[in-house]
């Protein structure tokens, strides 16, 4: 009797922990909710989604805690709605985003209670076509030919060349370029002077010429003396 008690005690412990889980598990999936989404084509923008007013495809779900940690997300491609389940109980914010639609309805924030279900609708239209923007100007690509390739070496030789000159004169006329020796200052000054004295004797010699309509001159007469000699020629005085 007593070993019987012992297994059958074992028995129900042992059931009892297997079972433990489950009893869990359904506690918790009692207690949670979900939230479902549906992005339409609000033609009349009036916010509420009326007959003939199609599901739109490839939106983005977007379900956040805190207004802006995204906990679960979902692309719906066939527009079709979709639901998130298994939510604890406490506030969310749902959103849609798409590259295509411009949301009419912004985020809503709302609080799920448990075993709660909510249904979202949010109306949108679709975005405008951008224009495509206007093309830059072309740029003008010369194909590098070996002729193309040999005018540029030319170029840029030519180029070169005048630099070098250009500098040189500059190094020329600031080091380089200096003035006249004084050897060659000298010989200037003689040159000068050799060019002086022969005009004075040119005209030294034209002054000493008597004018042509003066009366020969009588070769025995004494030659005149010059101003310094003439108390020389005067008579003695008794």
């Amino acid at each position: 009797m007593a070993m019987n008690r012992v297994m059958l005690c074992a028995a129900a412990l042992a059931i009892a922990v297997l079972l433990s889980p489950s009893a869990l598990i359904g506690q918790a999936q009692e207690g949670a909710g979900a939230v479902c989404a549906l992005a339409y084509h609000d033609a009349n923008q009036n916010g509420v989604r009326d007959a003939g007013e199609e599901a739109l495809p490839e939106v983005s779900y977007n379900l956040m805690i805190a207004s802006n940690v995204v906990v679960a997300n979902y692309v719906a491609l066939q527009g079709e709605p979709y639901c998130f389940e298994n939510l604890p109980a406490q506030q969310y914010t749902l959103n849609i985003a798409s590259p295509l639609y411009v949301p009419i309805d912004g985020a809503v924030t709302f609080f799920l209670q448990p075993n709660e279900r909510l249904l979202y609708e949010f109306g949108a239209l679709y975005r405008a076509p951008q224009s495509a923007p206007e093309p830059q100007d072309a740029l003008t690509i010369i194909p590098m030919t070996p002729t193309v390739r040999l005018a540029l070496s030319i170029s840029a030789a030519l180029l070169v060349m005048l630099l070098f000159s250009a500098f040189g004169m500059i190094f020329y006329g600031l080091f380089l370029h200096r003035r006249p020796t004084l050897a060659a200052v000298s010989a200037a000054r003689q040159t000068g002077s050799s060019r002086i004295a022969s005009e004075r004797l040119k005209r030294s010699t034209r002054d000493a010429l008597p004018p042509p309509d003066s009366p020969p001159l009588d070769a025995t007469a004494p030659a005149p003396r010059s101003e310094r000699y003439r108390d020389l020629d005067s008579p003695d005085e008794a």
